[in-house]
């Protein structure tokens, strides 16, 4: 081969890996299911204490709470007792 298909080549294949990249870092939630509990907040709950209770234990606390928000479709973190929200655990999803 001469040594502009050979650089072809190479190219196409970075190109290629690059796509591949994008497109498995897109589909991480989607291949990565979860078990949700519905929850009803009661008096002196907080994120941290269902943090440490396991919940979203795959993510550091700040990418925990964000996960939160975003399942709960709420820009606040403090909870008030009579909520209800969605927690999540890793497994099968149930929500």
């Amino acid at each position: 081969m001469d040594e502009k298909k050979v650089e072809l080549l190479v190219v196409i294949f970075c190109i290629g890996l690059f796509v591949l990249f994008l497109f498995l870092g897109s589909i991480r939630d989607v291949i990565h299911q979860y078990r949700y509990e519905q929850v009803v907040v009661s008096a002196g709950d907080t994120f941290w204490k269902f943090y440490q209770d396991g919940y979203y234990a795959d993510l550091n606390y700040n990418e925990a709470l964000y996960e939160f928000k975003k399942d709960n479709n709420t820009e606040k973190s403090t909870l008030y007792a009579g909520d209800t929200i969605w927690l999540r655990k890793e497994g099968i999803d149930e929500k």
